[in-house]
């Protein structure tokens, strides 16, 4: 089932295409679970809250915002990349987080068929 109004169960897979690649992708929500799903890890995104309550988003044109967040430098484990991508992109130090969980993206039909990918939240 894929409704704009549908919450995705843990494990439910996703299909989608990514227009600007040009491929198939089928992505899951996975639990805080150890280990991570299995995959190449993708990174880490953080949501963010300041002191005051608000949320931490980030841009690049002022246009498009999002979560700060990115990919591992090297070997860097998921809450390396975190606290370095929340630096970078927010100018903010990590004081304490939580583990929400993962998402599992597996490219289908295009350039990266077979690649799967795992980001934690």
């Amino acid at each position: 089932m894929t409704r704009r109004d549908h919450v995705a169960q843990d494990g439910e897979e996703i299909g989608y295409h990514d227009q600007g690649q040009d491929q198939d992708w089928i992505a899951s929500w996975h639990p805080p679970i150890s280990p991570a799903p299995r995959g190449k890890p993708h990174g880490s995104t953080a949501i963010s809250f300041t002191f005051d309550g608000d949320v931490v988003v980030v841009t690049l044109d002022r246009s498009i915002w999002g979560f700060p967040g990115g990919r591992p430098d090297g070997d860097e484990d998921l809450r390396a990349t975190l606290d370095r991508e929340v630096l970078e992109e927010a100018c903010a130090t990590v004081e304490e987080a939580t583990l929400l969980g993962f998402v599992k993206s597996a490219c289908t039909r295009g350039p990266e068929e077979g690649l799967v990918l795992v980001r934690s939240l």
